[in-house]
């Protein structure tokens, strides 16, 4: 049974649909200790495989992913951790920057994901600018201030779902 069909029919919200779907793994396990988890099982729950990657939106992911996610033996990025992970690819793959370049924006971008308006002088401040050369150094790396407040602008736009479509 699809999830979207499920969520209709029965009112389930997505959290109780992940709760009900860790309840099946877990029943799974005390009922036949040992015994890896059949699909068979779980399809009869409504859980196929395309119905739990529409459920926690991993499109990539397996039947066994899943599973070990809801074990507690891994667990799924969140999509902060997705889109954090598509600037540096962007930037070392991309851009093709050196880890110091890479090292200042990051900094930059994870200030201001937990402070939007911080200034530069804030910014300037900090003891991660300060050790690595403070605002001079950004300015020799990126031939001046504008240049890497106007990286920071292109790089807050990317997420994991655009990344390759970004240009500067």
């Amino acid at each position: 049974m699809h999830f979207n069909r499920v969520r209709a029919r029965k009112g389930f919200t997505q959290i109780m649909l992940q709760a009900r779907f860790v309840q099946s793994v877990l029943s799974w396990q005390a009922l036949n200790p040992g015994i890896p988890v059949d699909e068979k099982y779980l399809d009869a729950f409504g859980f196929d495989l395309n119905t739990l990657r529409d459920l926690y939106g991993e499109v990539n992911a397996s039947i066994q992913d899943f599973i070990d996610v809801a074990l507690g033996k891994k667990r799924f990025k969140t999509i902060d951790e997705k889109n954090r992970d598509a600037v540096i690819y962007w930037l070392t793959e991309i851009k093709k920057f050196n880890k110091e370049k890479i090292e200042f924006l990051m900094i930059l971008y994870d200030f201001k994901k937990n402070n939007p308006n911080i200034s530069l002088l804030q910014l300037s401040n900090s003891q991660l600018i300060r050790h690595r050369g403070g605002i001079n150094r950004i300015k020799e790396l990126f031939g001046s201030l504008e240049n890497f407040t106007n990286l920071y602008e292109t790089i807050k736009k990317i997420t994991y779902l655009n990344v390759d479509e970004i240009k500067d």
